[in-house]
């Protein structure tokens, strides 16, 4: 049996804020790995987010995306997944919120098949969860969280070359009535992590019309006003 290689590294900045920023921490364990990035407002987070990364991504990569994220007062978490496939690493989400007693509300989310994968943990029904972020991402009718009591945001990007707008809008019919979306303009599917310049080009994505710096502020800003609401 083979098994896919990691395919998309982390871009340079994205490793210099995992080795250099004192508000990051790696954790290893029992439960596998993940990075946990903190606010460094002085005061304990009392909301976090955890993120389930893309298919063959390198967790790193979402570094920058999830500092911002943690600057705007909430404790954000990375999942990193066996062989960086979150298939194989669904329900990492409920020993991540085990080792965080401070936080008393989560959202958990995940870009691409991460968010569908997301969406299989919320399915669960693991009450600690009280919202969803999809980044690119959708529920499978298998994983159809509309009853669920949650509260939920998609976040799409109008060049993205894999997730369509039609099947975003179609995905509503799998999501809580009152699910917000907000689409990017000009943003793609690669741009939600910093990838490597080598391969920074998501197979079968669009070239995008900002930067990556720009998508990622953009989903800081949408995610944080999601936040917010739990």
């Amino acid at each position: 049996m083979s098994f896919p290689k990691l395919r998309y590294k982390p871009a340079p900045e994205a490793l210099d804020i995992i080795g250099k920023s004192p508000n990051v921490r790696k954790l290893d364990g029992s439960d596998g790995t993940f990075y946990a990035f903190f606010s460094g407002c002085g005061t304990a987070a009392k909301t976090g987010f955890i993120l389930y990364p893309g298919g063959l991504i390198d967790a790193r990569a979402y570094a920058p995306l999830m500092q911002g994220i943690a600057a705007e007062g909430y404790t954000a978490v990375i999942a990193a997944m066996p062989l960086n496939l979150a298939v194989l690493g669904s329900s990492r989400a409920g020993k991540i919120m085990a080792r965080f007693s401070e936080i008393e509300k989560w959202a958990l989310g995940g870009h691409s098949l991460g968010g569908v994968m997301a969406c299989r943990y919320a399915k669960s029904g693991d009450a600690r969860i009280s919202g969803l972020v999809l980044l690119a991402s959708y529920p499978s009718r298998r994983f159809s969280v509309e009853h669920m009591p949650l509260k939920a945001v998609s976040i799409y990007a109008t060049e993205d070359g894999l997730i369509k707008q039609n099947v975003i809008e179609a995905s509503k019919q799998n999501l809580p009535e009152d699910t917000h979306f907000v689409g990017i303009q000009g943003g793609n599917h690669s741009q939600y992590c910093a990838l490597a310049p080598q391969n920074n080009l998501y197979r079968g994505d669009n070239p995008a019309s900002i930067t990556p710096a720009e998508q990622q502020q953009a989903i800081v800003r949408a995610v944080a006003d999601f936040l917010g609401t739990i």
